[in-house]
Parts: structure tokens; C-alpha cells; sequence
């Protein structure tokens, strides 16, 4: 096991125990907004390790990584009380249409970068 395999576990594991104590003991706001945020920190320092610096797609995964988490804290958080929802539907469908443009072009870009390389390797 190399030092950076060390330090990943170790840092994954401080985020996996930060992340449960949020989960468990802190109220729903600290949650939506904790929680994603710790998410972004360690898919930061996961790109930041791999090679020492940080480019866009480092970058991308992080920001897509932290509002994929949020908008299912939401989802979940609508399950347990609809009337969340129902106070405020346009905010709502805002960030629900948010996340979809994000994740379409998350994943628009990787395919179109896959495909650049594959052709380029030909």
C-alpha cells in the first residue's frame, strides 16, 4: 500500500465518520448543507491526491458529486414530510431542473471527451 492509498483511507474514513455524525445528530438544514459540502471536500481532495493538482474535470466531479448528494437529501427529506414540497414547489422544480442540466452535461462532456480520445487513438 503506497502513501497516497494510506492517505485516501485515511481521509475517506474521517468523511464516512464526519458524514454519519451529520447524518445522525445534526437537523435537516445542517444535513442539505453539511453533508454535501463534506462530499465536495473529499471529492476535491481525491482528484487533488491523484497526480497533485486540480484541472476542470477534477473540478466537474466534484461540484456534479455534491449536488447529486444534496438533491437526493431532498428527495429524502420530501418523502418523510410532502409538505416541504408543497410549500415550495418552485424552488423545488428550479433545483430539480438545475440538477438534470448538470448531470446532462456532466455526463454530455465525458462521452464527447471519450470520444475525442478514441478517435484520436485510431
Amino acid at each position: 500500500m503506497t502513501n497516497n492509498d494510506k492517505i485516501v483511507a485515511i481521509v475517506t474514513s474521517i468523511a464516512v465518520i464526519c458524514i454519519s455524525l451529520t447524518v445522525i445528530f445534526c437537523d435537516t438544514l445542517v444535513l442539505a448543507v453539511g453533508v454535501p459540502t463534506l462530499v465536495l471536500l473529499w471529492l476535491v481532495f481525491l482528484g487533488w491526491i491523484n497526480n497533485k493538482k486540480l484541472d476542470k474535470g477534477e473540478m466537474r466531479r466534484a461540484i456534479t458529486g455534491s449536488i447529486v448528494i444534496a438533491f437526493f437529501i431532498i428527495l429524502i427529506a420530501i418523502s418523510k414530510n410532502p409538505d416541504i414540497y408543497s410549500n415550495n414547489k418552485e424552488i423545488f422544480s428550479l433545483f430539480f431542473g438545475m440538477v438534470t442540466t448538470i448531470i446532462g452535461y456532466y455526463f454530455g462532456y465525458r462521452s464527447g471527451k471519450e470520444s475525442k480520445n478514441s478517435s484520436g487513438n485510431e
